[in-house]
């Protein structure tokens, strides 16, 4: 399991050290760890263990994407130097949701509710279509109807009686339907994303998505693709597998660099994914090759 140490932290010159020094306090072999990575994310599937020894020994060292991917797998921050920074700045206009650090409204959530989407008052349901459509630039009535998920159930966050989060999903046959959620600010969001493990308690989740960056992760970490449409791609997950990914987990808390390095490595044609993938083109079959 990944180790947190908030005293700790990764950079390009003490990679090696402290790499060792975590794979160690969290009881991983070196085969381990090559291993858990190559699962976790497509950016790792051919590290080997010959190659963690390697990193280890500073004989060999990563590219920037991979090592804030596995500062990210074990719940450490990264220490960016000037020249990495740039990279980071230019990879953080492709921002998923939000600034992952900045809140602009100091709104606590102090009262939710379970309720049926047909129960929920006019003003609400306003509301939510309006975010959906915002999120996805689709409208959530006839999204609902093409994918039969009219009887919808949605958790509202509130601050007193105003809404400030939700998240809308249904379940059938088994199977539990991510529809969409969103938060006024960005803690609340991630409020409500680490929350959705809680209401799923079936082992299969289905996730649609539109933001080109969430796409990619979703792919990246291994999801099945049931349908696409030029727009939107809809995955399938083991509820374990998806909730217990680190970089999922990382999305969640807010940390989402390598998440962004990755995407932004993948515009770039990195030699890392050695797919060629072209920005403009970009689309699951380009990806799964």
């Amino acid at each position: 399991m990944p180790y947190k140490d908030n005293g700790v932290c990764f950079s390009c010159d003490n990679f090696s050290n402290q790499l060792k020094k975590l794979r160690t306090r969290s009881k991983l072999s070196q085969h381990d760890l090559s291993i858990y990575l190559s699962k976790s994310h497509k950016l790792f599937e051919n590290i080997t263990q010959p190659m963690i020894s390697n990193w280890e020994k500073g004989n060999n060292l990563p590219s920037l994407t991979r090592r804030v991917g596995v500062a990210t797998y074990f719940n450490i921050d990264y220490s960016y130097s000037n020249s990495e920074l740039n990279l980071l700045k230019r990879s953080s206009k492709n921002e998923m949701f939000y600034d992952p650090h900045l809140t602009i409204y100091p709104l606590k959530v102090n009262k939710t509710e379970d309720l049926d989407w047909e129960v929920l008052d006019e003003a609400t349901k306003v509301q939510i279509r309006h975010a959906f459509f915002v999120r996805h630039k689709d409208k959530l009535d006839d999204f609902l109807e093409r994918k039969g998920l009219r009887h919808a159930k949605v958790k509202c966050y509130y601050h007193d009686n105003m809404l400030v989060g939700h998240v809308m999903y249904s379940l059938i046959d088994g199977v539990f339907y991510y529809i969409c959620a969103a938060g006024m600010n960005s803690d609340i969001h991630s409020s409500v994303l680490a929350e959705l493990e809680s209401l799923c308690d079936v082992q299969i989740i289905e996730m649609h998505a539109t933001i080109p960056a969430i796409k990619y992760l979703l792919l990246s970490i291994y999801g099945v693709v049931v349908s696409q449409t030029e727009s939107a791609v809809t995955y399938r997950f083991n509820k374990g597998d998806f909730f217990s990914n680190p970089y999922i987990k990382a999305l969640f808390l807010k940390k989402q660099d390598f998440i962004l390095l990755s995407y932004q490595s993948m515009l770039d044609n990195s030699s890392e994914f050695g797919n060629g993938i072209n920005k403009d083109t970009m689309t699951t079959d380009h990806i799964l090759g």
